[in-house]
């Protein structure tokens, strides 16, 4: 996933309390940003209940996971066994039915192919306004891709993408559906979760394989980087110059003023004047008691072998940018 940065942080909370299919859904279309959810898969799967969030967890586990065909299809078996009427609510649950149909495109048979689409067909039978779903669904399953303007682009972009067969005459409808998709204002994943990650994925898939070729792609992101670094970086050395500057303009009238008040109160200790006289022409010679004392740490750190403090401008400046470069990066969780 390139086209929204921490993706996976920023769709957590959305799955909190969800069963652990909806996360490997995310995974299933974005497998570089979301992790499948190994911590809380194999509880979901215990146990010979045949329950469809079950299948479709298998079915989703089996396209990368061989280990897990078996499973998913002893699953799929006991659930075409159950009284399948009252569960039409699968319908508004496109994680559910997207990790059945891949996991039987993959791995089931031609009389497993045809019992689902009928199912489903038979579900959608009591609500006419999920027939683009039903429309899906069929051509997911059984492969293939229906004439444009049969589903919504929505559905044709993943169905065009799963199959790897860039026909020529999908290309228009891949372009309209990126120009027009990107500009319109996500919902929230919790209005339309599966739709709009379906959006996403499209969104990704044309910026990763139809506007840019992969290479480009690695291109863009460095440059996209290297300018936040560069701006991160120009507006800390310009906050630092700011910095600076007013530091030497509240801190030299003020060093001279301590200079003052500390050489007109030597003569108060008139037992300590002749020691005064000569701390006196010390200090004026080293420019005063600040000076002195920077003076004095100076040689202390160089015999140390450390670096000496400096109250250039161009090395405070220096020091102070990298300083707040630092910080920014951090906060932005950029790396450098």
């Amino acid at each position: 996933m390139i086209l929204i940065p921490d993706f996976f942080a920023r769709t957590a909370v959305f799955l909190e309390g969800t069963h652990p299919v909806q996360q490997a859904f995310l995974h299933h279309l974005f497998p570089e940003s979301v992790p499948f959810p190994h911590a809380t898969a194999p509880g979901a799967i215990k146990g010979n209940n045949a329950d469809y969030p079950k299948v479709a967890l298998l079915g989703f586990w089996s396209l990368f996971a061989p280990e897990f065909a078996a499973r998913f299809r002893v699953a799929f078996s006991r659930y075409r066994f159950r009284k399948l009427e009252s569960e039409h609510y699968i319908l508004e649950d496109l994680a559910a039915l997207i990790g059945i149909s891949q996991g039987l495109r993959k791995h089931g048979g031609p009389e497993d192919h045809k019992w689902w689409i009928r199912q489903v067909e038979l579900w959608q039978l009591a609500f006419p306004e999920m027939e683009e779903v039903r429309q899906f669904i069929r051509y997911l399953t059984q492969g293939g891709l229906p004439p444009a303007g049969r589903i919504s682009p929505t559905y044709l972009v993943y169905l065009v993408v799963q199959e790897q067969d860039w026909n020529p005459q999908f290309a228009e409808v891949v372009r309209r559906f990126y120009l027009r998709t990107r500009k319109l204002p996500m919902p929230g994943p919790d209005d339309h979760f599966g739709q709009t990650m379906l959006n996403h994925y499209g969104l990704d898939a044309c910026f990763r394989r139809c506007i840019w070729e992969e290479d480009k792609i690695l291109t863009l992101q460095q440059a996209a980087v290297a300018g936040v670094h560069h701006r991160v970086e120009a507006r800390a050395v310009r906050r630092a110059k700011r910095l600076v500057a007013a530091a030497y303009l509240l801190g030299i009238p003020g060093i001279a003023l301590c200079n003052i008040a500390f050489f007109s109160n030597l003569d108060a200790f008139a037992e300590w004047r002749n020691l005064w006289d000569v701390a006196e022409d010390t200090l004026l010679f080293a420019g005063g008691p600040f000076s002195a004392a920077l003076l004095f740490v100076n040689v202390l750190l160089q015999l140390a072998g450390r670096h000496p403090l400096s109250l250039k401008y161009a090395g405070l400046t220096r020091s102070l940018a990298a300083r707040l470069t630092k910080r920014h990066k951090h906060r932005l969780g950029l790396a450098g």
